[in-house]
């Protein structure tokens, strides 16, 4: 007579799965590029440098490229020539080599602790980021709520980060200007772009985290938010894009009923977001659950889905702190369920001790204990903690059901047929209360007759019920007067006493 019993599921809501945190503003493109400075050009200078000079001043990006690339390897010590190629590389669009210029530029100034070269390479280089961040904000702030992408999408395109700096500076690959019609990927480009330029920029690794996310792109989601901390370690921001990235994809598979796929990214983001560890085991095993649910009572693999989700609700009970009250009450319940559900009493009858010992205050471990003793022929212990449950709330009928069942086991007949009452009065009656229960009462004589019991027990009882609740057994009509603030139900049939019940006194 046991009702089956669902998992309590894990709910996604949109503040879960979309509480990505991204920089969303303009950086400020005032700075002025600096060119060729006469006082810092060495007094020795080679023919590629002073080329390359002169091509910069006439703005023939590619020769100056070249010559200035030239000039790099004859004079790696000159400061001027990473200036003023990182400027030639990124006006030819090339963002790797240029990013890479800047970089080894400022590595080198600061190893000759020139500060003032150290400050017009990263102005010259401010000044190329900000175009292309600027242009990466414009188009995100033209998306709409309908531009995000509900499902996980694959890229031919991984991020990987840029490449270091002595490899990138020789990748000439030009980017032109985005020309596709999607502002998500049109952000997501220049963003990218961004931190070619500028590998360094922080604010670069948040939006595009946060843009990947948005088009379903998981793994480059994680990959720029990663990229991002390793540059920022403590950045709050990041640290949260990486977790709505690693657990966005686990949802999307949860919603979408992809529950083995769903428990993979939940571990996955588990290894992301350690702090969230217990949330994502607990959904690992709602997982296995609903997965096992899903087949067929046949299917030779269900019990060993089921056994699975039993498993992973031990794991997290053994990780959960002990002040974690509500996940570790809920693990109980949900392991309880399963084995319940499997025909496996015994073994949830363990589990359910464990959890009455640890709850005892918890009405539904209570209620599940007493139906799961019920089920395994203990009916004394049934009767144990469902009268605790009572005790806890005593207007629940399925309580009162089982307690019944029980006391009828246990040949305790007046009990039983109280339990039988209360149930039946709690589940089908109707119930009349305030002025209508002076009303029912008055009127005993019009429906029994003058031989009923009811005035008696009103004086016997000191007055009025607080509740009437009345229903049909058979042919009989039974009604049932509730005390709740004295903890007392008298029922009568065809008017006269039937049982008697008793229970905690409500509270006022």
């Amino acid at each position: 007579m046991m009702r089956r019993t669902s998992l309590s599921r894990p709910t996604v809501s949109l503040e879960e799965s979309m509480y990505r945190i991204f920089a969303h503003r303009a950086l400020g493109a005032a700075l002025s590029l600096i060119l060729v400075s006469a006082s810092a050009t060495p007094s020795l200078a080679g023919v590629c440098f002073t080329s390359g000079k002169v091509y910069v001043q006439q703005k023939v990006w590619d020769k100056a490229a070249a010559t200035l690339e030239c000039a790099r390897k004859q004079e790696p010590q000159n400061l001027q020539v990473y200036l003023l190629l990182g400027t030639a590389r990124s006006e030819l669009t090339q963002y790797a080599s240029a990013g890479a210029a800047f970089t080894l530029g400022i590595q080198a100034a600061k190893a000759k602790k020139d500060e003032k070269k150290v400050e017009d390479l990263r102005n010259n280089q401010k000044f190329y980021l900000s175009r292309l961040y600027n242009l990466g904000v414009s188009a995100l702030q033209l998306v709409t709520s309908t531009d995000a992408v509900a499902e996980e999408q694959a890229s031919s395109s991984k991020f990987a980060g840029p490449a270091a700096a002595e490899v990138a500076i020789t990748d000439t690959l030009a980017y032109g200007k985005y020309d596709g019609s999607s502002r998500l990927e049109e952000a997501a480009y220049y963003f990218r772009l961004a931190t070619l330029v500028d590998p360094t920029a922080v604010d670069a690794y948040r939006n595009l985290s946060y843009v990947y996310e948005l088009m379903g792109r998981t793994d480059d989601a994680i990959a720029a938010a990663r990229a991002g901390l390793a540059l920022s370690p403590n950045d709050a921001k990041l640290a949260m894009n990486l977790k709505a990235a690693a657990v966005g994809r686990a949802n999307r598979l949860y919603k979408a009923g992809k529950f083995l796929e769903a428990v993979a990214a939940y571990r996955e983001a588990i290894v992301n977001d350690p702090a969230s560890k217990l949330l994502y085991q607990s959904r690992i095993a709602s997982a296995f659950y609903e997965h096992a649910t899903a087949m067929g009572e046949k299917d030779p693999l269900r019990a060993a889905m089921l056994d699975s989700a039993a498993v992973a609700y031990s794991e997290l009970l053994r990780d959960t702190p002990a002040d974690s009250t509500a996940i570790r009450e809920n693990a109980f319940y949900n392991r309880a369920v399963i084995y319940s559900n499997q025909g496996k009493n015994k073994e949830a009858v363990v589990v359910l001790d464990e959890a009455v010992a640890a709850f005892p205050k918890s009405k539904d471990l209570l209620s599940l204990a007493g139906q799961t003793k019920f089920n395994s022929n203990d009916y004394a212990g049934a009767v144990t903690v469902l009268r605790q449950a009572v005790a806890l709330d005593p207007k629940d009928p399925t309580l009162h059901q089982f307690l019944f069942l029980s006391l009828n086991k246990l040949n305790k007949q007046a009990e039983s047929v109280g339990e039988y009452s209360m149930y039946k009065a709690l589940s089908d009656g109707k119930k009349r209360e305030g002025s209508e229960v002076k009303i029912w009462v008055d009127a005993a004589d019009i429906r029994y007759g003058p031989r009923h019991q009811l005035k008696k027990t009103l004086t016997t009882e000191g007055g009025y019920p607080d509740e009437v609740r009345t229903f049909m057994d058979g042919d009989k009509s039974v009604e049932s007067w509730f005390y709740w603030n004295k903890g007392k139900m008298i029922a009568f049939m065809d008017g006269q006493v039937l049982s008697q019940t008793t229970f905690p006194p409500a509270k006022s």
